[in-house]
């Protein structure tokens, strides 16, 4: 029998870490330079989703005790969008109080609109719901310049305005949506 002799000795391995390190900023840099980022979310022409009917409090006649309104209920306040043949916002209005402003929704319009929304739900109106009634072909991205307006309104006892309805209005041959 013949006995080997250990020719190596216990030495440690040694990694050569440059090239390991060299390799990963190899892989950061390739994946930093063939980086695709998503779009940013710019302009958006989407239209409303069409809505269903619903049952207004105002059609129920006051002996009417199944469609009576609860206790504590207050009537809706009624914002009406319109749009113009671009999407763009064409008129905006408020029941009751009127015609608030009519065209591109300026600074001094949005100020307008705070006001009265603000007369109506923290002052005389004691509204606790809006409801919008908004144009089928409404962009969104304009329709968001007014519910931004409507969600800084604050109720008389301070807390936001939260109960927000949306409807659809109803176009010409259209039976889905809400009032005209």
């Amino acid at each position: 029998m013949y006995r080997r002799r250990n020719r190596h000795k216990d030495e440690e391995v040694q990694l050569n870490l440059a090239a390991m390190l060299d390799m990963a900023f190899q892989l950061l840099a390739f994946f930093i330079l063939t980086f695709q980022h998503a779009p940013i979310e710019g302009h958006l022409a989407l239209n409303l989703p069409r809505g269903g009917s619903s049952a207004t409090m105002a059609s129920a006649s006051p002996d009417d005790t199944a469609n009576a309104a609860p206790e504590g209920f207050k009537e809706s306040c009624l914002l009406i969008v319109t749009a113009d043949a671009a999407g763009d916002i064409g008129t905006v209005a408020i029941e009751p109080g009127g015609n608030v402003f009519g065209g591109a929704p300026t600074a001094e319009h949005l100020a307008q609109l705070d006001k009265m929304l603000a007369e109506a739900f923290g002052g005389n109106g004691g509204y606790e719901q809006l409801e919008i009634l908004v144009a089928p072909k409404l962009r969104y991205d304009a329709l968001m310049t007014i519910v931004d307006v409507c969600l800084r309104q604050q109720l008389p006892d301070g807390s936001p305005l939260q109960n927000i309805r949306f409807e659809r209005m109803r176009s010409e041959g259209d039976s889905a949506g809400g009032a005209p």
